[in-house]
């Protein structure tokens, strides 16, 4: 099989569906698919490739086009910049958000073969623990990227007519759309694209989940083998044939045999699962690391976007209300895009914690099991040899090893945009 190709389940597929059309047409998974001998394919496509390169490139031309309008309009007819100061405000806005988009864009394409070997290791990962909830986690991407477009989509058109009606008219509806359209599009592309990783670390996560669950101590435990090893031990030796009572012996011996070979058969089975498990586990290790190398780069440009925005809105939403002015309308818009760049550092960090906490109940689900199960010294083996697993192959997330990907990134982040925040407004007050 061609690295640029990779077979993928129905159940997976169905699952993945509704990620797959809507990234393919914001550009971010240039794949097609196609169907052979009853098997679905995922193929690397030379002609969404390009799609995905004219999209990205074009988008950027028209943001900045946009933007160059804007500054040429002067202060009187401009539609955001009002003053200097603006000016390089929507500057850095505009270009924190091209780097994201042109990011997610590229690096999908130049990464399409890790995409594909994802997808690989969630194929071998259900192959040896089958996932029986596809159709809720296809039912909470539809309902996630629902949700995403509508709040976006009402956000950018609140802005829209917010900067409309601080014109007092003057500038005509067609004029914003031209000039801060393709701005407003990035917004899709870019959480899309935070979006897609979500999904990607969801799917890990419900993985890991289906492992745990197969790791519980009832799994393992067999009434028929406890009532055998409490029984007497004698019962399960050979018996020697006397004399008087031969048969009675053969047929104790037949039983102790029988026993031990159903003792026998079943601490084989729990080895062999033991070691499906640990094989399991070691794939979605795998799994992880190729996200981190998928996304590493991105989620770095993203998260520094998201701190400026989060220090950017929240000034301008107090220097608002400090000041003589405070519009109403302008101070409900800058609170929803707080929300809304909120939403995008949740949507990073929540799957990825919660990966690593179903992470750490499997080791402890493998030292309960330790303790639990009466078994061989060869099964109390493997359980060792999956803690000890455990211990050196460890699921993380970073952001090109720059920064972990986790909830403690959000209190980082609020100390960072306090610190912020703190300096900005104390030099605003001095000039004042």
């Amino acid at each position: 099989m061609s690295k640029k190709e990779v077979a993928i389940s129905s159940q997976i597929y169905e699952s993945c569906k509704p990620v797959i059309f809507v990234c393919r047409v914001l550009g971010l998974f240039p794949v097609s698919i196609c169907r052979k001998t009853n098997q679905l394919y995922l193929k690397w496509s030379r002609l969404y490739t390009i799609y995905s390169c004219t999209l990205g490139i074009t988008i950027t031309i028209l943001a900045y086009y946009g933007l160059s309008r804007d500054i040429l309009n002067g202060k009187t007819m401009a539609i955001k910049i009002r003053s200097q100061t603006h000016m390089y405000v929507i500057i850095c806005d505009v270009s924190v958000l091209i780097a994201a988009v042109l990011c997610g864009i590229f690096s999908n394409i130049f990464n399409c073969c890790k995409d594909l070997k994802l997808i690989n290791y969630f194929n071998k990962v259900d192959a040896i623990i089958p996932l029986t909830n596809t159709k809720r986690i296809r039912n909470t991407a539809i309902r996630m990227i629902t949700i995403i477009l509508t709040v976006t989509a009402f956000i950018t058109i609140a802005d829209l007519v917010m900067y409309y009606l601080i014109s007092n008219n003057n500038i005509s509806k067609i004029l914003i759309w031209e000039c801060y359209g393709a701005f407003y599009l990035t917004f899709y592309i870019a959480l899309i694209n935070e979006y897609k990783f979500c999904f990607l670390g969801y799917c890990i996560l419900k993985r890991l989940e289906q492992l745990n669950k197969h790791l519980g101590v009832d799994n393992f435990k067999n009434e028929n083998i406890e009532k055998i090893l409490k029984s007497n031990i004698n019962a399960c030796l050979p018996q020697k044939a006397c004399e008087n009572n031969t048969e009675k012996a053969k047929s104790m011996n037949a039983l102790a045999l029988s026993k031990l070979n159903y003792i026998d058969t079943h601490t084989r089975m729990i080895r062999n699962r033991i070691y499906k498990l640990i094989l399991a586990h070691d794939l979605l290790c795998d799994a992880t690391k190729i996200l981190n190398e998928l996304y590493g780069l991105n989620n770095a440009v993203t998260i520094i976007g998201i701190l400026w925005h989060l220090i950017e809105t929240p000034y301008l939403l107090i220097s608002e209300l400090t000041g003589n002015r405070k519009d109403s309308i302008y101070l409900t818009v800058l609170f929803l895009w707080c929300l809304l760049h909120i939403g995008r550092l949740m949507l990073l960090a929540q799957p990825c914690h919660s990966c690593l906490n179903e992470a750490q109940k499997t080791s402890d689900l493998v030292c309960k099991l330790l303790f639990s199960l009466d078994s061989d010294r060869e099964v109390k083996s493997k359980l060792r040899d999956f803690a000890l697993i455990l211990l050196h192959r460890k699921f993380e997330f970073t952001a090109s090893g720059l920064i972990a990907v986790n909830r403690a990134l959000v209190t980082t982040i609020v100390g960072a945009i306090t610190t912020y925040l703190v300096i900005l407004l104390q030099f605003a007050r001095s000039e004042q």
